[in-house]
């Protein structure tokens, strides 16, 4: 499982509780359709490069996770289409579950 640190680290940034940092990432390496920006620009995730402002957590943060789940789909359209059009996958945005384990682990990989 990802944690904070480790994602976090890699970047060379440290949390002090109850604060927060923007990053910064770069995330034009990612292979993006077309059709999946719309959906990208939806969530909040669709800038390059990506902002984020992070919360110190224990495990990692909600919406940078969500939103590595969603660039890790950004080349196929019509699979990150159904993923958002799930209820229990959006209702709780930016808290998301795993789509599945191929998806999870691109997700993973784009993280660190």
């Amino acid at each position: 499982r990802l944690s904070d640190a480790s994602a976090l680290s890699f970047r060379g940034l440290w949390l002090s509780s109850r604060h927060r940092a923007r990053l910064d990432l770069n995330v034009s390496a990612v292979t993006r359709d077309p059709l999946s920006q719309p959906i990208l620009q939806k969530f909040g995730c669709g800038a390059q490069p990506l902002r984020l402002y992070v919360e110190a957590r224990k495990g990692v943060d909600p919406l940078f996770l969500s939103c590595m789940r969603l660039l890790a789909l950004a080349n196929k359209p019509t699979k990150l289409r159904r993923a958002v059009e799930r209820e229990e996958w959006t209702k709780g945005w930016p808290e998301t579950l795993a789509i599945d384990r191929r998806s999870e682990s691109a997700a993973a990989e784009l993280a660190i």
